[in-house]
Order: structure tokens, then C-alpha cells, then sequence
């Protein structure tokens, strides 16, 4: 479990595009912000 502070995992995801992208390639260029939420319903 993360905490407050910690860094994110360096995860591999699929962008809008259908392309595989690290978390990694954004943090070389820019600050980032993750948002997460709930939803339940």
C-alpha cells in the first residue's frame, strides 16, 4: 500500500490511442499529477 509521499509505481498502461505507455516516459519530460477515485454504483 502507498502512502502519502510515496512515490507511484512505474506501471505500464494503455493511452487513448491504443498505445502502451510507462508512467516513466511522463515523469522525464513534465511534473505529473495522479488522480484517484471511487465509484460506486
Amino acid at each position: 500500500m502507498l502512502k502519502v509521499g510515496d512515490p507511484a509505481p512505474d506501471v505500464e498502461l494503455t493511452n487513448t490511442d491504443g498505445q502502451r505507455v510507462r508512467l516513466s516516459s511522463f515523469w522525464a519530460r513534465d511534473p505529473i499529477v495522479l488522480v484517484f477515485s471511487r465509484h460506486f454504483g
